[in-house]
């Protein structure tokens, strides 16, 4: 992934280059997967490769937000009180962002109860995207659309955090979602963007793919290119927005995924801020099935 392509603002429209899982058949009989961490050739080996698509337009959330049952993409005003340095202290994240997050959400999507699965923080390298053969000392942008779970990774998740008590989630309507920010802001170097569920093909564009990580072996969903899919991302986000974009929804099946990457925004210049981001992962149990 090292082809680098300008994109083009028009009238707070980005035309970008996205990168997608190429087609190939041998799927058709044969698992994707790819490693999370090098091994000791420092190879990250992976059977799938991605392919980049030229032109793809993103539309400003600002100009209006899609409605999120259709779309799975909603948009949260939060003021964190957090400073920037404070994101390198897990205590404050735990009890002083995580809770504000937890009740906003619930309210945002009338649920019952948000529970937090992980968060993870992320800093661009100065030499991202390019590759130098070593791993990264942080978690890097992910350029590869895809989406985090799959419906058999979340059931896997609840079981954990139901801790005994599934039949209760199982009555449940559950979703699984991303909530992400930056650190800093405006942010115009290597901004989210995200696809609207409803122009996706869960049948035809989204592939399962295993994610090897050096303990586990998890799924998600690799997003193959469609000229129906309509992308989003928050212009010049701040710190206190938080991008929602759902992954799995059991009201929703085979309709509730909400393919992300991150793409190279024209904005930025070579002064701007590499850019830092929380991303907030969550299950949200709603007290009715449908």
């Amino acid at each position: 992934m090292a082809k680098i392509s300008n994109c083009v603002v028009e009238a707070d429209v980005e035309t970008a280059t996205l990168w997608f899982m190429e087609r190939n058949a041998r799927f058709d009989h044969e698992r994707p997967f790819l490693f999370t961490y090098p091994l000791e050739d420092g190879s990250f080996p992976s059977n799938l490769k991605h392919k980049s698509r030229d032109g793809i337009t993103i539309r400003n959330l600002r100009n209006g937000v899609p409605s999120y049952e259709e779309s799975g993409i909603g948009v949260l005003d939060l003021q964190t009180a957090l400073e920037h340095d404070d994101y390198d202290d897990a205590e404050k994240v735990q009890t002083v962002l995580l809770p504000k997050v937890r009740e906003a959400l619930r309210l945002f999507l009338g649920a019952h109860s948000i529970h937090i699965i992980e968060y993870k923080l992320r800093r661009r390298a100065p030499d991202f995207p390019l590759s130098t053969g070593k791993q990264y000392t942080d978690a890097q942008p992910a350029i590869g659309a895809h989406v985090d779970y799959t419906d058999k990774e979340i059931i896997e998740i609840i079981n954990v955090v139901a801790k005994g008590d599934t039949d209760k989630w199982r009555k449940h309507r559950v979703q699984g979602l991303n909530l992400w920010a930056p650190l800093n802001g405006p942010l115009r170097d290597w901004p989210l963007c995200v696809c609207d569920s409803s122009t996706v093909g869960h049948d035809d564009d989204l592939q399962v793919a295993d994610v090897v990580f050096r303990d586990k072996v998890a799924e998600n969903l690799q997003l193959h290119f469609s000229d129906r899919q309509q992308w989003y991302y928050i212009k010049d986000q701040i710190p206190s927005e938080f991008l929602i974009f759902r992954a799995t929804d059991t009201n929703k099946p085979k309709f509730a995924a909400v393919p992300h990457c991150s793409f190279q925004c024209s904005q930025a210049s070579g002064s701007a801020a590499p850019r830092e981001s929380i991303e907030i992962r969550v299950l949200a149990l709603h007290d009715h099935s449908a």
